[in-house]
C-alpha cells in the first residue's frame, strides 16, 4: 500500500505525514512498514522526501505486470486450455493476438518458445 503510493505519487514531494494520512495508518503501522521498505532497499528518504530506489522501480514494474496477469486470469486460462489441446503454434499466436488485450501480457505470451 505505501510502496504503491510512493511509486504512483513520484512527481509530488511525499513526506511521512502525507503517506500516513493518505493510507489511514497509525504511526506504528506507518513506521514499521517504511522501515521494512527501506531495509530491503525499495524506498529511500532524501531530505524528508520518499522515493523509490532503482531496485524499487524494478520491483514496482514487476508488480504492475503481475497485477495485469491477475486481471487477465480467465483469458490466460483460456489460452492454457487451448494449449492443452495441442494446437499448432500459429493458431496459438493468432488466438493470443485476438483474445489478450493487455500489450505487456500479449508480448510475453508471444515471445515464448
Amino acid at each position: 500500500m505505501i510502496f504503491s503510493f510512493i511509486a504512483t505519487e513520484k512527481k509530488k514531494k511525499i513526506n511521512s505525514k502525507a503517506i500516513q494520512s493518505s493510507n489511514g495508518l497509525t504511526k506504528k503501522q506507518y513506521y514499521s512498514r517504511i522501515y521494512e521498505l527501506t531495509k530491503f532497499g525499495l524506498v529511500k528518504r532524501t531530505l524528508g522526501i520518499y522515493e523509490l530506489t532503482s531496485l524499487g522501480k524494478i520491483v514496482y514494474s514487476s508488480k504492475l505486470k503481475i497485477d495485469a496477469a491477475f486481471k487477465n486470469y480467465w483469458t490466460l486460462k483460456a489460452v492454457d486450455s487451448i494449449e492443452a489441446n495441442k494446437v499448432n503454434s500459429d493458431a496459438r499466436k493468432a488466438l493470443v493476438k485476438e483474445v489478450v488485450k493487455d500489450k505487456v501480457i500479449k508480448d510475453i505470451l508471444l515471445c515464448e518458445n
